[in-house]
């Protein structure tokens, strides 16, 4: 509706070409070289996995990121006051809200002891923010465990063993891939009555009780 705004016309001024990974990442690599192969004058990449992708196959057309998470550990830019090379766009602050979310979490469950923690090993950023975690439970004599999944085998993995270790809640790092499970996850959570907390709102909404269904308990 923008573009028709500003006068315009698809197909006559411009073109767009869609790709889906469909929550594949293993698929993304092959769908950023079809992307490039078109030689389009700009790409957009809406996660930092997608960006990775099509910044590894292409240094020359332009790449704007919608949401990516910490691009500078990602090496995705220089610097967010000067990103260098091809790739440019919305940066997601989701290490300065790890306070924020923790701070969530105390407030539903003020007496929480045990806390799980699900991430992404692959994304450093999320390993930054688990040691913001950890330094903010050690001053509260809180025990964090960290809990590894990439796959959606791997999340219903990672849920036996936040239960096996009697964790009383869960954070759950705003990952691509955790957002695209979200209903796996908050499915999850309701099942095994763990209090988990977001930063993404869909995942809440995800987990939100159905009418005559009371066992919600997402954050």
């Amino acid at each position: 509706m923008r573009m028709v705004k500003l006068g315009y016309t698809e197909g006559r001024d411009y073109v767009f070409e869609s790709r889906y990974a469909m929550n594949k990442l293993e698929r993304l690599q092959s769908l950023a070289a079809e992307l490039v192969a078109l030689h389009p004058d700009i790409i957009l990449g809406v996660t930092s996995p997608a960006v990775l992708a099509l910044k590894a196959a292409t240094s020359e057309i332009p790449i704007v990121m919608l949401a990516g998470a910490d691009p500078v550990a990602r090496e995705l830019v220089e610097s967010l006051a000067r990103p260098g090379g091809n790739v440019t766009g919305v940066s997601v602050l989701g290490e300065e809200l790890t306070p924020k979310v923790f701070e969530t979490l105390l407030s539903v469950n003020p007496k929480v002891g045990r806390v799980a923690v699900l991430l992404n090993p692959s994304n450093k950023s999320e390993i930054s923010m688990l040691r913001n975690i950890e330094a903010l439970a050690q001053r509260r004599k809180l025990k964090i465990l960290p809990v590894e999944a990439q796959t959606s085998s791997e999340i219903e993995s990672a849920f036996l063993t936040i239960k096996h270790a009697r964790s009383e809640a869960v954070i759950v790092f705003p990952d691509p891939i955790f957002y695209y499970a979200r209903q796996q996850i908050a499915d999850l959570a309701i099942r095994n009555r763990i209090v988990t907390v977001f930063q993404h709102r869909q995942n809440v909404e995800a987990g939100a009780p159905a009418q005559g269904n009371p066992q919600g308990r997402s954050a």
